[in-house]
């Protein structure tokens, strides 16, 4: 079971992020190396948890260079397009998504 966590001092919020959001209903699912290796993107599943469609703003903490759509078993890539190193993409109500990331170095 997951939900939003509000309220409370435990977390410092000046630590470390890889990526943020610009959609508090979009999460991160999971966050792994491609299965072919890291040399072969990050592999992210976002879940929007919204009852509605979102467009959301993916960024990092460095500069995506590169970033595909992917099916959950990371075949058939498809560019996404991205602006100015982040990437926008529409997440449908409920939906899982996957995404293939390559950050600058």
């Amino acid at each position: 079971v997951a939900q939003k966590i509000q309220g409370g001092s435990a977390y410092d919020g000046k630590q470390f992020s890889l990526f943020s959001f610009s959609d508090p209903n979009a999460v991160i699912w999971a966050l792994k190396p491609a299965e072919e290796g890291i040399e072969q993107g990050i592999i992210m599943r976002v879940w929007n948890v919204a009852d509605l469609n979102k467009t959301v703003t993916i960024a990092a903490n460095t500069p995506i260079v590169k970033g595909f759509s992917t099916t959950h078993i990371e075949t058939k890539d498809q560019v996404v397009p991205l602006e100015k190193g982040k990437l926008n993409a529409d997440l449908g109500h409920h939906r899982l998504h996957t995404f293939r990331l390559f950050l600058a170095k």
